[in-house]
């Protein structure tokens, strides 16, 4: 798993093997250890919801939440350029444009 951080943007890319494990159980984790013993957790988590990419965050953890029918389809749609995207909004009036992408370099 890759996270980008861009002013008002995160991309998150994954493999397609990823995609697999994601699609079957559900969630990616990646813990990155950080000073002082402190562990950050960044997951992708496929969870019912309105929107395609929703992102939860908190002291020790940034979770992408995504419908597990838009994983799906994008797992079927392999080998493709597209991702999931979705803009959410963090304050009165600015936004997050987040996006899921699946890296097809890596696919064999």
């Amino acid at each position: 798993m890759n996270l980008r951080i861009d002013h008002r943007h995160m991309r998150f890319r994954i493999s397609s093997a990823e995609l697999t494990t994601l699609c079957q159980n559900g969630v990616l984790s990646q813990p990155i250890l950080l000073p002082k013993r402190r562990v950050l957790d960044i997951r992708i988590i496929a969870r019912k919801q309105p929107c395609s990419l929703l992102l939860y965050c908190s002291d020790d953890c940034v979770e992408l939440r995504a419908q597990p029918d838009a994983l799906r389809k994008l797992r079927l749609s392999l080998p493709s350029v597209e991702g999931l995207s979705a803009v959410q909004e963090v304050d009165e009036g600015k936004v997050l444009k987040l996006d899921l992408e699946v890296d097809i370099r890596t696919q064999k």
